[in-house]
């Protein structure tokens, strides 16, 4: 929990002992009544969302060939801008901000504590949309150029669903693309819908322009809001037909402006912050919130039986901006950069087909791994799957506690920036340790399991056996992935990589910190516990 202290956002505390006590001779009673309002109007979306996810866990609708009866469909939620650091449950943060929707549904589905995107939006969207890594796509930078824009030869998950029309699956954008092409760029790679904003970043959250299947026009409501309305109206839209929606927020990326004030409880300075400089952070925590809150109207707003058949997947599309990053990682390894702070970020699941919800997953997985899941979850064999696809579905961890490993290392890159080639390179890591290998020369090799924020690097230090036997190890295998096809078996575990805790976390596990550690997660019952108290509250 934050806390309270100069230079830090002072939140308005809803729930005795849990969260911080608002501050009446500061805030006055007008501020004490409107916080109650928010408090009990989020703890209700929370609460709604979450029990309903929780109650769903016993069926099992989804896709045929599995031997269940029911169609199923799938949510991907994006952030934008969106480290670890920024969410309370991943305990690493000193300023997360206040998310109850998210919360719950980690509790009431699984947390990957070890999931990696790219350093930078446009390659994840492409990596998550085509599950093959950039270098394959050529898509590894953001801007205007050929390395910022997904080519059409790509084929993304829509076009697969196409090919399978006995599912019956339809399919939508909501929210950003930024993968380049025209007006109806997101029609022309084969979604059947999209209304959203077509570049990388808004230049005001209350006056952007509003793309609609090709027609534009400028829009004046609060980006984050008017997203989840058109979200919600497609999906209401669809009846009983099974769904596909990537909804991509704009949010929490800057510009950091003022979000409504019945989104979110930080206490915001008068104004908004400057483009550039400090006092970025409340502005950066409330527009998390806000988008927090929305996510939960969303889920309210969803027909009950549609809501207890989908799956939700919501992830950070890279790590937190240097402006708002918060301790104990460091502004220069933040977003834009291959270290941890830029490219580990949230991934949770949740809803129709999650076992045992409460898990934390701590194998290594990687937004590359979207697209199979996303297409598994709705019906396509597995043997139908691309074949040239870099990704693997994380379904079996869904559906089975304590599941071996389908990988044991990750990769990230980043490459095509119109700001030169300074901090662009390919970066690899196994169970214990990450290898670096920059473009303008340099490598750099760290211990994830003793050195989770990459302080101490060692190939300046001098290698011991086990960490030379690493870096040859990395070495090889990154030299094998950049020259060959994508790698379809799980490889071999490396040496020096020997794993020091459980692939899963059992519910009531002994909380630990540090990258690659078992922490607390709740089972069935404390989820109950957790839950419960907020449905009472939510009608005070």
């Amino acid at each position: 929990m934050m806390s309270e202290g100069a230079g830090h956002p002072v939140r308005r505390g809803w729930f005795r002992g849990t969260f911080p006590a608002f501050r009446e001779q500061d805030n006055g009673m007008r501020r004490m009544s409107f916080a109650h309002m928010s408090a009990a109007r989020v703890a209700a979306g929370v609460t709604t969302a979450a029990l309903a996810l929780v109650a769903g866990q016993g069926r099992t609708p989804g896709v045929a060939g599995r031997g269940q009866a029911e169609p199923r469909n799938v949510l991907v939620i994006i952030a934008d801008d969106l480290g670890v650091d920024t969410m309370a449950i991943y305990g690493i943060g000193q300023e997360p901000a206040h998310t109850p929707t998210l919360d719950g549904l980690a509790a009431a589905g699984l947390r990957f504590e070890q999931a990696w995107a790219y350093p930078i939006c446009t390659p994840f969207r492409a990596a998550a949309l085509t599950g093959r890594f950039g270098f394959r796509t050529g898509v590894g930078a953001v801007g205007a150029g050929s390395a910022a824009t997904l080519p059409l030869a790509e084929t993304i998950v829509p076009e697969v669903l196409d090919a399978h029309p006995e599912l019956g699956v339809t399919h939508a954008v909501i929210g950003k693309w930024h993968l380049g092409g025209g007006r109806t760029a997101p029609l022309d790679h084969g979604f059947d819908h999209f209304a959203g904003v077509l570049q990388g970043s808004l230049t005001d959250y209350y006056a952007w322009q509003r793309s609609v299947n090709g027609r534009v026009a400028t829009e004046t409501g609060y980006a984050t809001s008017v997203q989840v309305d058109d979200a919600s109206a497609w999906i209401a839209q669809q009846a009983d037909r099974p769904w596909f929606m990537w909804l991509a927020f704009n949010a929490p990326h800057s510009p950091f402006h003022r979000p409504p004030e019945d989104l979110h409880t930080v206490d915001l300075p008068p104004g908004d912050p400057p483009d550039r400089g400090s006092g970025a952070t409340p502005y950066y925590l409330a527009a998390i919130e806000a988008m927090d809150s929305e996510i939960g109207r969303l889920l309210r707003e969803m027909d009950p039986a549609v809501r207890a058949r989908t799956t939700l997947l919501f992830m950070g599309d890279n790590g937190s901006p240097a402006r708002t990053i918060g301790a104990p990682f460091d502004a220069e390894k933040s977003k834009d950069s291959l270290y941890q702070g830029g490219i580990r970020t949230p991934l949770i699941i949740s809803g129709a087909g999650v076992v045992e919800p409460g898990r934390q997953i701590e194998h290594l997985v990687h937004s590359v791994d979207l697209m199979a899941t996303s297409l598994d979850l709705l019906g396509v064999p597995e043997a139908e799957l691309p074949t040239d696809i870099d990704g693997r579905s994380l379904r079996p961890y869904l559906e089975t506690p304590g599941h071996p490993a389908l990988r044991d290392w990750a990769f990230s890159e980043k490459f095509g920036s119109e700001d030169g080639p300074a901090g662009e390179g390919k970066t690899l890591r196994d169970l214990r340790y990450k290898y670096i290998r920059f473009d303008a020369g340099g490598e750099e090799l760290y211990d994830l399991l003793s050195d989770p924020y990459e302080r101490q690097e060692l190939i300046a230090a001098g290698l011991d056996a086990a960490g030379q036997a690493a870096l040859d190890d990395l070495r090889a295998r990154l030299g094998a992935l950049l020259a060959g096809p994508p790698v379809t078996a799980t490889p071999a575990t490396p040496p020096g990589s020997t794993p020091t805790a459980p692939p899963t976390s059992s519910p009531g596990a002994t909380p630990t910190a540090g990258a690659g550690q078992p922490t607390q997660s709740p089972g069935p019952e404390s989820t109950r516990a957790i839950l419960l108290p907020l449905l009472w509250r939510s009608g005070d």
